[in-house]
Parts: structure tokens; C-alpha cells; sequence
């Protein structure tokens, strides 16, 4: 995690480091943000099936973040023993859809730290504006499943959030089966697909297969082309 938070992230980059199965570190600007991170095994304990390839890059007691999206109450995403050994809880901003916040708190994040969003909600959290949107939920115990859309303050401020997405529809109107990553100037985190768009302007490719291979940075200026020629590949 030291390496991380020191790597240098130039004013007009971002940086996307990938944790294993959803879970994914982004920093831009002075902001460090952590997706459903899951840095443990504890999905393995009741189905082996879900046991990881590789160990989690950091222990949960190394990870910092100055917020945290869990998009949904599942255990690779929402992970209990990830939650509990986390140490910041206290200065950490928790983002969360509304049963999922609830646990968070049985889990001993202050309540004055979670920030329950759903879709269609903003909220502005150290320079981050983070907004709810529709993600379709993989089971009936998850129906607040929320996906989130992150803005950051070295985002394009040239055109609205709306044309960005209409941009995005018209490069993937017909939906790339599940393990075609997703490539765009938009992050959107997706709790369905683990699919992901980011506002800043950066593009990345959802998953890869070593966790080493996972730093994608790219310049603003280059984001368009990566919109209109996404590339396409398999990944686990």
C-alpha cells in the first residue's frame, strides 16, 4: 500500500490498481479511493469453488483510503474480515446503498462515516463527487445493489455528465458479453459485471490476470480515441 500511496500520479493521470475478483485502488489527485475490496479468502470457507488464484496483493491492515464504494452486500464484495481488520475506519468515508451501509455499522464503521447512497443520489466527498446509478442485482438478497459513478476534481469539466454517457451508449449499444471488458471515458462501477467507466477521462480495461499488470495510466487528451476503438480481449 506504501507503494501505492507514493506512486507519483501526474495532475492531468490517474492511476487503477487491480485487488482480485472486484475489488480495485484508484488514486487521483490527492485522493485514494478503494471498490469492494476483498483482501481476504473468507468466500472460500463455505464455497471452495470461490477460492482465490492468487493471495490478496495487501492485507486489509495495510489499505488506506480516504473513501470506500462496496457496491453490495455479497462477500467478495462486502468482505466482513476485510471490513473489521481495515484500521481507518474512523477517517475513512464509506459509500454504500442502504442495507449494505447498515452492515457496515455492524461491522464497527462509525455511522457518522458511512454515507448511504442509492441511485439517482450525489454526494461530494473530499474533491470525489460520487452519484448512484441503476446496477441489476444478482440475487434477491441484494436488491439495493447500487452502481456509482465517480467524478474527480481532475476530471474534464467540458461536457456534462450526460453527454458522456449518451457518448458511451453509442459505443456499446449492443452490451459485450460477460468478460469483454469495457473501455471508456467514463469509470462505472457495476456491481453485476464488475464493469467500469470512470469520469476522469482515463480508460482501462475491467480485469486482468496479474494483479502486476493491473496500473493503467493514460493522459486525458488520449481518451478519445480509446472511446471510439475500444480494444477487446478475454479476461477472467
Amino acid at each position: 500500500m506504501k507503494a501505492i500511496r507514493e506512486h507519483l500520479v501526474a495532475p492531468a493521470e490517474a492511476a487503477l490498481w487491480w485487488l482480485g475478483q472486484a475489488g480495485y485502488v484508484v488514486r487521483a489527485g490527492d485522493t485514494t479511493v478503494a471498490i469492494d475490496p476483498y483482501l481476504t479468502d473468507s468466500a472460500a470457507a463455505n464455497a471452495p469453488e470461490f477460492t482465490r488464484l492468487f493471495p490478496p496483493p495487501i492485507a486489509p491492515e495495510e489499505l488506506r483510503a480516504d473513501i470506500c464504494v462496496i457496491t453490495h452486500d455479497h462477500l467478495d464484495h462486502l468482505d466482513p474480515e476485510t471490513i473489521r481488520r481495515y484500521p481507518a475506519k474512523a477517517e475513512t468515508w464509506f459509500v454504500a446503498p442502504h442495507l449494505t451501509a447498515l452492515h457496515l455499522q455492524e461491522l464497527g464503521v462509525p455511522a457518522n462515516r458511512v454515507v448511504r447512497l442509492d441511485a439517482g443520489e450525489i454526494s461530494t466527498l473530499g474533491g470525489v463527487e460520487v452519484r448512484g446509478v441503476f446496477a441489476l442485482p444478482t440475487g434477491a438478497d441484494v436488491l439495493d445493489t447500487t452502481g456509482y459513478l465517480l467524478r474527480f476534481d481532475n476530471g474534464p469539466r467540458t461536457a456534462g455528465l450526460e453527454a458522456c454517457v449518451e457518448d458511451w451508449a453509442q459505443s456499446h449499444r449492443s452490451r459485450p458479453g460477460r468478460g469483454e471488458p469495457f473501455y471508456s471515458s467514463l469509470y462505472w462501477l457495476s456491481a453485476l459485471d464488475c464493469c467500469c467507466m470512470w469520469c476522469c477521462g482515463f480508460a482501462c480495461p475491467v480485469r486482468q490476470r496479474n494483479p502486476n499488470q493491473a496500473l493503467h495510466r493514460m493522459a486525458a487528451p488520449q481518451r478519445r480515441s480509446a472511446l471510439r476503438e475500444p480494444p477487446r480481449g478475454r479476461h477472467r
